[in-house]
């Protein structure tokens, strides 16, 4: 990762030469896009320092960003197998109402989106309140299992609630990441800074619930259905 990082900080960097040499084979008297190369060549310049101080203080912001891609693409994937499984399952709506007997609609034959809104119902009321395990549990109810070791549900879990952190409190750690994380060593009020080490473990502990969510959907009895993911 750290040699991808030194990669890209060098052609970030080169930008504003290569504009640089651009900008000598214009002709002296077109203004117009000598300013242009002037532009660019002010942005190129901003880009490589923020990107120089970004990779002298450890990346931060890139590790940020790829753990909040990384969990939502968890989400999606584990969300559009149920959603195939409600539109196929012919007892489906059966097997949704005994799991959430408030939610009502049936299901086989339906549409994805009526399924989708469904399923994200069906997360809020389940009494499981840890994101990998509500994931779990509602893929079960129609024979679906992705087996994890409780260490990798631990870093997903953290994960899932450092995005919450990230996206919507500006990376500041606050009291409800304490109460569903507390064997972190961040405290309210830290500032969420990710490294290479922690980023790792968690697109380690990503890959094996990946796997886990796909085989599981390839040993369903529902294996053969042709609903698009």
């Amino acid at each position: 990762m750290a040699n991808i990082m030194e990669r890209s900080l060098h052609l970030i960097s080169q930008a504003g030469w290569l504009y640089g040499l651009a900008k000598e084979k214009v002709k002296p008297g077109d203004k117009k896009t000598i300013e242009m190369f002037d532009g660019l060549i002010t942005i190129a310049e901003a880009d490589a320092n923020f990107a120089t101080a970004e990779y002298e203080c450890g990346s931060p912001n890139v590790y940020a960003h790829h753990s909040v891609a990384l969990w939502g693409a968890l989400e999606s994937t584990a969300e559009q197998i149920a959603i195939n499984h409600m539109l196929v399952v012919p007892d489906a709506s059966a097997i949704v109402a005994s799991a959430v007997p408030t939610l009502s609609g049936k299901m086989a034959g339906g549409s994805a989106e009526d399924a989708r809104q469904v399923y994200r119902r069906w997360e809020f009321k389940t009494n499981v309140k840890d994101p990998v395990g509500k994931r779990i549990e509602i893929l079960s109810a129609f024979g679906h299992s992705a087996i994890i070791s409780d260490d990798e549900t631990r870093d997903l879990n953290e994960l899932a609630e450092l995005r919450h952190v990230l996206v919507h409190r500006n990376g500041v750690v606050d009291g409800q990441f304490i109460e569903k994380c507390g064997w972190t060593s961040w405290k309210v009020g830290d500032k969420v800074h990710l490294g290479e080490v922690e980023t790792r473990r968690y697109f380690d502990a990503a890959g094996k619930f990946a796997t886990a969510l796909i085989n599981g959907a390839i040993a369903s009895p529902y294996r053969t259905i042709t609903a698009s993911l």
